[in-house]
């Protein structure tokens, strides 16, 4: 509850699009993800981690992926890096 009371905070699921999509490697790409909503987004610590859910068509139930953030606070957005495995 702390952090929703923090400018750019919220309580419980927000939607994000993906802003830019950048290839790094044959196995890594960046994602940049901004609200949905066009506010800010509350500022994060070196260490944290951002849940994505997922809920493709052909899957029962969503399924969280747990996300490093990768960019530095900047209350714009979020940065995540995903290795693709093979």
């Amino acid at each position: 509850q702390e952090v929703a009371s923090k400018p750019g905070g919220w309580r419980g699921l927000r939607k994000f699009v993906i802003k830019e999509k950048v290839v790094k490697s044959n196995h890594i790409t960046s994602f940049t993800l901004v609200p949905s909503d066009g506010k800010e987004v509350v500022d994060f610590s070196a260490g944290q981690y951002t849940t994505v859910w997922l809920h493709p068509s052909a899957w029962e139930h969503c399924q969280p992926r747990h996300y490093s953030l990768t960019n530095s606070p900047n209350g714009e957005n979020y940065q995540i890096a995903v290795k693709k495995e093979e």
